[in-house]
């Protein structure tokens, strides 16, 4: 890695919280973009305080719209 390179991408990543909208014609929920503030970031204490609230791609894939009827 570069000189300054770690430095670089620790001041510069979006770590802004990442949120998802249901839309009525979709199964699945879809990103939801809205404006964010970028801050630097220390790594340690941004991976530990959110482990526990990640939401993984298989539980998003289990989700169903609850503005769609279901199917029968």
């Amino acid at each position: 890695m570069a000189p300054g390179a770690k430095k670089h991408m620790e001041s510069h990543v979006d770590t802004s919280l990442t949120t998802f909208k249901w839309h009525p014609e979709k199964t699945r929920p879809m990103f939801n973009a809205s404006e964010s503030i970028h801050t630097c970031v220390n790594w340690d204490v941004l991976i530990e305080s959110t482990a526990a609230r990640q939401v993984m791609a298989d539980e998003i894939l289990q989700l169903k719209n609850p503005l769609m009827h279901e199917m029968r």
